[in-house]
């Protein structure tokens, strides 16, 4: 794979990777001393500030301790509840609306854009809730012309039980 954007160093046993996105360096590797002269030779060409360990990126919450790397989308998640204003709905067991209790509401849903950007925040959170994939993508095939239902289903979907998406 060739990504403009990743820059990989080995040297020996040491490695060291390097990732842009726009303005922003993360910088990881398995020798520290090797990581702290990348930065100071970057310093010296750049105005460039450290921000210490990562802890937050593109929406991804980044826990570093003893017993390894977790991953979380939690405060994405509920930045998308408050954005919305969807805080007080209760939990639902599935994704979608089961087949034989579809809703029937055909008329046209008076704000596309809204519908639309639920639905991106629901599918760029499937990288950490991979049970959200199907109903974002099946939903996400009205994105052009969503009706009342194709929202109530958004709205479902947000509700699958869990930390909430």
């Amino acid at each position: 794979m060739n990504d403009a954007a990743l820059y990989v160093m080995k040297k020996y046993k040491e490695i060291m990777i390097v990732s842009l996105y726009v303005d922003d360096l993360v910088i990881t590797g398995n020798d520290p001393q090797l990581i702290e002269k990348f930065k100071e030779d970057m310093k010296l060409k750049f105005e460039m500030t450290d921000l210490g360990l990562l802890n937050y990126f593109l929406g991804m919450e980044i826990i570093q301790d003893v017993h390894g790397i977790f991953l979380s989308q939690e405060k994405f998640a509920c930045n998308l509840i408050e954005k919305f204003g969807m805080k007080e709905r209760k939990s639902v067991s599935s994704p979608l609306t089961p087949n034989d209790k579809k809703i029937k509401n055909d008329e046209e849903y008076g704000v596309p854009t809204k519908f639309r950007s639920v639905l991106g925040g629901l599918l760029y959170l499937c990288a950490s809730r991979p049970d959200l994939m199907f109903a974002s993508s099946y939903l996400s095939r009205y994105m052009t012309a969503p009706l009342m239902k194709h929202y109530q289903e958004v709205k479902r979907v947000r509700d699958i039980e869990g930390y909430w998406i």
